[in-house]
């Protein structure tokens, strides 16, 4: 079937894709999402045209190649007219005149170039049609990648005659790339790559070749698993030279073979929500990751498991053993940690340092270099007499000639006179030199203090008052804040108004959310595009206070230091920020046009996010502003709270994001302002229009999934919003569409403050759920101590009653599975409170099988067993607490649990010792020694076997250990059976031999030819819940 489509056409729609790219890659932030959607569907176009190779396809692949050819073409020319519709887009000079070469018919061609700022300000997508058009680039992006799927094993047609073919092995990178990347991304959405890069962007050429060149920093380079601290003042240049010497090795490997992994954090003071143990861990294994092609299997399994039915993430045990692995991979690995005093303080970098220290004594190929202020809990770290760790160290500082190198290549910001002037220039950077004191940042202060003069003699005036010593960055500052007080009324008012949002944001800003932010004007229904103030107008505005990462659109204030100036003195200068921050936020997300209601889609949503910027952040966070002084806000939030429901929801959805597992869940059908109001804890809000809204019935109105405020409040951790509902008489046993009560919700999150409350108040705390789960099972199941504690003490009858009626699980048994080891003694407060460890599940498992099963503590079985537990126990497969102790750890590595072998002889050992028989049979007739040898589990074969384990003995089918030993191929296993005395029957094949054979054929043949005897398959449900299948003999 023709389709009338040219591979000409074919490479004209890349090239078009190729164009559009240039022409975005220079618009606002807002917009780069356009230009990534048609990039990602380009990518396939892309890959393909640099193939050589001829090529043939399958016959059916040839035309729908064609026809996603012309469909593609289409609907890149729909948006070739929307962008068409705005002339102002195109270059502001350089671009192709009217008849030249570059002139063609294609209208992408004509407008490529730097768009004009203002032109993009203007710029606005039909809605109904430029929906219609990302749904066409997501349905071809799909069709493409089908397409590459089905072809991974064929070659491609050729469309046309004398073209560059496009290549299967391209296709296939193509797709595997962007699983590569979705994969990666899953590990850790942090990418520090644009930080990197945005700090050495700012570079002044030759800086920072000291420190490349110490004796220190060449030492750490040439010796694997060496650690260099190099602390430094505030504004010393730490970061910057963290960023050099990332470079200097990405530079200096990237020439050669060498098999080396760099990864690096840049701490930041403003990201300490996304900066914990966890969230480093999987950042530099992600770093690490993307260097291994293709990635490493156990990360591609994990991921395709952990993403089946849920969006689970690696776990803390199974981050630090992948990063071990994928370090391992390599032949040197540099780990770079800069701002360690900007992390959390405390457990979390203590905990992140033990980590990387543990990481080098295992692997003595990875090297740590890592930079702070002057911290003494951080500096005691790396030099900890008791762990035998003295860490060379380089005092960071500005030097002269950096600070030098620095300044002249700063001059042409300064004034025109200043510029002619040679003499007067030298004379500036002398001085600043003198006063900095090896404070970089003091250079970059004084070198702005100095711009804005007009004349010699005020230059020269300032020069001989600039600061240095401890105090000169306070000094500095203030200087800055007077300079923009005696600006013009108009810019220094919206450089106060900017650095009040840039300072007491809650998170990092994007420089559209703050160019929005302060274009609201109250009474207002919409944001005007003229209102909007150019983002470099804006920072000069600020007197150097204020910079933007280029890549990102992050603006943020120049250092550490600023913001902690403005901490101190936010009353002098911000005194009104948050009231007025609350208030903008609840004027935007009440704009006439979001009562259009919640999006129906996560595109529609990612939609409205970019035609409104500021939306995100407004419906977000909102309420941690109006938090401290919600009185200063009344009027706004009583507007919000009344108005159009749709509105409400709106917000909601973004609100709840993290809540949220589809963008039309049932919760954002019925949720009202005080809903809201109490998830952001606004507890006098919440009282005031209970009792003016809702005429003081604080269960008046629900969610559509039937969540009271009570709910909420436990769910959401207010306790004094709970008090104060159930002052007024809300229903404490209200339970929602799930059956959740607020005690439940109190308990599944944590709060055992609010758990307390509420059985104060006569809460039902057996009230299970609709997954038969009631409070106790779910804290123990999210390893909530303080629940726990406070549950088993007022209401000490649940260790007996906590029965999950549909599986059987008592909460003592998802105890042992699921709190860890060191929580023992919440497993002694269980017993004495009279739990039972003879009660079984659906599948027959006793709670010392499951403390077998994710242990084995020794600790932990020896309480059990003292408490009356029965080693003899059987599940429906007959396996005892031994079998679970021996099998199940190679099970549960796969499913996220990790154990060593030296904690599963300890457990084996204990039970052995109380008295379990290493020869007992499960209902199959297999001893524990017959399924390890099934298994290859050969440390835990020599345990067994060194116990006194029967090596002859047969199952139901009469195979022994060595037959399914020699069935799987595995010679190993055979060789310790045979050399612990296993026979070899007369009219029995050599079982090496045969061993070798099944290896290398994949066959299966028997040790003895028996004939298939007559039966059938049972299936049970085992541990860790896989599925087993035994075959009984017929009769």
């Amino acid at each position: 079937m023709s389709f009338g489509y040219s591979v000409g056409d074919f490479f004209a729609a890349a090239k078009i894709i190729h164009s559009v790219s240039k022409k975005i890659k220079d618009a606002p932030e807002e917009y780069r999402r356009l230009a990534d959607e048609v990039k990602t569907l380009g990518i396939a176009i892309q890959e393909a045209t640099t193939a050589t190779a001829p090529v043939s396809t399958a016959p059916g692949n040839s035309s729908r190649l064609q026809e996603l050819g012309k469909s593609c073409h289409d609907v890149l020319v729909r948006l070739e007219r929307e962008l068409d519709k705005h002339g102002d887009l195109g270059s502001s000079g350089g671009g192709s005149t009217p008849g030249s070469a570059s002139s063609g018919s294609n209208i992408f061609t004509r407008i490529v170039g730097r768009p004009t700022r203002r032109g993009w300000q203007r710029f606005r997508f039909d809605p109904d049609e430029i929906r219609k058009v990302s749904d066409q680039l997501l349905t071809h992006l799909h069709s493409f990648n089908t397409l590459q799927l089905n072809n991974a094993s064929q070659n491609i047609t050729s469309v046309s005659t004398g073209v560059q073919q496009l290549n299967v092995g391209q296709v296939q990178i193509s797709q595997n790339s962007e699983a590569r990347k979705t994969i990666l991304v899953w590990i850790s959405p942090v990418d520090f790559t644009s930080t990197h890069q945005d700090i050495i962007y700012r570079r002044q050429e030759g800086t920072g070749e000291w420190f490349l060149n110490s004796a220190e920093y060449q030492t750490w380079l040439r010796s694997p698993g060496e650690t260099l601290f190099c602390p430094g003042i505030p504004g010393s240049g730490k970061t910057m030279l963290t960023a050099i010497a990332i470079d200097h090795l990405e530079a200096r490997f990237r020439k050669t073979t060498e098999n080396v992994g760099i990864a690096y954090i840049f701490f930041s003071y403003k990201k300490e929500g996304s900066q914990g143990l966890m969230d480093v861990l999987a950042s530099l294994l992600r770093q690490l990751c993307a260097y291994r092609h293709p990635l490493p299997a156990e990360i591609q399994e994990l991921y395709k498991e952990y993403t089946k039915n849920s969006d689970r993430r690696l776990t803390r045990g199974e981050l630090v053993d992948n990063l071990d692995k994928v370090a391992q991979s390599f032949s040197q690995v540099f780990i770079f940690f800069d701002a360690l005093d900007e992390c959390r303080q405390g457990s979390t970098l203590l905990s992140i340092l033990s980590e990387m220290f543990g990481l080098q004594k295992k692997r003595r190929t990875v090297n740590l270099l890592a930079t702070s202020r002057y911290i003494p809990e951080i500096m005691s770290e790396f030099n900890d007499r008791k762990e035998g760790r003295t860490t060379p160290v380089v005092e960071v500082r500005a030097s002269e000639a950096d600070v030098r190198k620095y300044l002249e290549g700063q001059s042409q910001d300064l004034l025109p006179f200043a510029r002619r002037d040679k003499e007067l220039q030298g004379q500036i950077v002398t001085k600043i030199v003198a006063a900095v004191q090896g404070m970089f940042l003091l250079a970059q202060l004084h070198f702005q203090s100095i711009c804005n003069h007009t004349d010699k003699k005020s230059v020269l005036q300032a020069l001989s008052r600039l600061q240095s010593g401890s105090n000169a960055y306070e000094i500095a500052y203030e200087e800055a804040m007077g300079r923009i007080k005696r600006q013009r009324a108009g810019p220094a008012e919206l450089a106060f108004k900017a650095l009040a949002w840039i300072t007491c944001a809650t998170r990092p800003l994007r420089t559209v959310e703050l160019q929005h932010a302060l274009a609201v004007e109250e009474g207002e229904d919409s944001v005007d595009e003229d209102k909007i103030t150019d983002i470099d107008d804006l920072v000069s505005y600020c007197a150097g206070l204020v910079t933007v990462n280029k890549r990102s659109g992050i603006v943020r204030l120049v250092h550490y230091t600023t913001q902690e100036y403005f901490d101190r003195e936010r009353k002098m200068w911000f005194p009104s920020a948050d009231d007025d921050m609350a208030a903008v936020c609840l004027r935007y997300i009440s704009m006439p046009v979001f009562e259009q209601g919640i999006c129906a889609s996560w595109p529609e949503f990612d939609l409205r996010m970019v035609r409104y910027p500021l939306y995100s952040y407004a419906a977000g966070y909102w309420g941690h502003h109006a938090r401290e002084n919600w009185p200063a806000c009344k009027e706004v939030l009583n507007r919000f709270q009344l108005s159009d429901p749709k509105v409400i929801l709106a917000a909601a959805q973004v609100t709840l994001f993290g809540e949220l597992e589809s963008p039309r869940t049932n919760i954002l059908t019925a949720v009202t302002g005080l809903h809201l109001m109490t998830y952001f804890g606004l507890c006098g809000a919440v009282e005031y229009f209970v009792d003016g809204c809702w005429e003081g019935k604080p269960d008046a109105r629900r969610t559509s999934d039937d969540q009271t405020l009570l709910i909420w409040a436990a769910k959401f951790g207010r306790e004094d919003i709970a008090r104060s509902l159930i002052s007024k008489g809300a229903d404490i046993q209200a339970r929602d569409r799930e059956g959740r009560s607020p005690v439940w919700w109190a308990s599944c999150c944590g709060y055992g403050e609010i758990v307390r409350l509420l059985i104060e108040h006569g809460a039902k705390c057996h009230l299970k759920d609709s997954d038969g789960l009631d409070p106790l099972s779910i804290a123990v199941r999210y390893n909530h101590e303080e629940v726990i504690c406070a549950l088993l003490t007022g209401a000490a009858y649940l260790a007996l009653a906590s029965v999950n009626p549909r599986s059987g699980d008592t909460a003592l048994m998802y105890a042992c599975g699921y709190l860890h080891e060191e929580a023992v003694h919440l497993l002694k407060l269980f017993l004495s409170r009279g739990a039972s460890c003879s009660r079984s599940d659906e599948q027959g498992r006793t709670v010392l099988h499951r403390a077998a099963e994710f242990g084995p503590s020794p600790e932990v079985l020896k309480l059990l067993l003292d408490a009356g537990a029965d080693i003899n126990a059987r599940d429906i497969c007959g396996w005892r607490p031994l079998n679970y102790a021996l099998y199940c750890h190679p099970l549960l590595n796969t499913r996220g649990f990790q154990r060593e072998f030296s904690r599963v002889q300890a457990g084996v050992d204990l039970l052995l010792a109380h008295g379990a028989d290493v020869n007992e049979r499960d209902i199959a007739g297999r001893t524990p020694l017959i399924d390890l040898a099934g298994m290859g589990l050969k440390e835990e074969a020599r345990l067994l076997i060194s116990a006194g384990a029967d090596l002859d003995v047969t199952d139901r089918l009469g195979r022994r250990a060595l037959w399914y030993a020699a069935q799987r191929g595995d010679e190993e296993m055979v060789e310790i059976l045979l050399a612990s005395g296993a026979k070899v029957f007369e009219g029995e094949k050599d079982p090496i031999e045969l061993a070798k054979m099944c290896k290398e054929t994949g066959s299966t043949a028997p040790l003895v030819d028996l004939p298939d005897p007559k039966g059938a398959f049972r299936r049970f449900y085992g541990p860790a819940g896989l599925i087993f299948e035994f075959k009984f003999r017929g009769g």
